[in-house]
């Protein structure tokens, strides 16, 4: 079973090209231009995997990966 991935990016261009990208590998793709969507997404929606620039969210990350998590997952935070 392919693993869903959640997109989030602000801008619409790039997350055309991630979203294709993904998809044409086969792979449920949902993307968000803001983080309180991906939140709604990724509550509602089963995720295995967060695309998300920690930079572009810098009130939900602590330098490293973003802190968002699929419900019942501990958010980790990894450091570049």
């Amino acid at each position: 079973m392919k693993k869903h991935i959640l997109i989030v990016h602000p801008n619409a261009q790039a997350l055309r090209e991630m979203r294709e990208l993904f998809a044409s590998a086969g792979y449920p793709v949902m993307t968000a231009t803001d983080w309180d969507t991906a939140e709604r997404l990724s509550a509602r929606f089963p995720t295995d995997l967060i695309i998300a620039e920690p930079d572009r969210f810098p009130a939900h990350s602590a330098g490293g990966t973003a802190s968002l998590a699929p419900p019942g997952v501990p958010a980790r935070r990894s450091t570049r």
